[in-house]
């Protein structure tokens, strides 16, 4: 998995809680280095957050989809934007799940139940 999030806290916290779960993790603190640590690992689950400065997590997002191996990783925008409009976009940008922090570890728990049993 990849944690994607500017606020090295967050990132950090989601990452140490996935790999809790027994999840191998990976954390990136923009979106820049999360397209090169994707295109090295591979990761089958990417949780994104959308609001970075100089690359949204809409683009990296968007990137990350037209990458080998893009197409068939999981994309879990996990941000502070909650609005419609936020979710058209983060569907418009081929993200799978939308979900707004905080988010619990049985919320996270449960997106990744129905990521796998996809």
């Amino acid at each position: 998995m990849l944690v994607v999030d500017d606020h090295a806290d967050a990132a950090e916290g989601v990452g140490a809680l996935l790999s809790a779960m027994g999840h191998r993790v990976r954390v990136a603190y923009d979106a820049r280095q999360a397209l090169e640590i994707f295109r090295a690992f591979h990761p089958q689950v990417v949780f994104m957050d959308l609001d970075m400065p100089e690359m949204t997590g809409l683009e990296a997002a968007a990137r990350i989809r037209l990458m080998h191996g893009g197409t068939a990783c999981a994309i879990i925008a996990l941000t502070g934007w909650g609005s419609d409009a936020h979710r058209r976009l983060s569907r418009d940008a081929s993200i799978d799940y939308h979900v707004v922090k905080p988010a619990s570890a049985e919320k996270l728990q449960g997106i990744l139940r129905r990521v796998h049993a996809a």
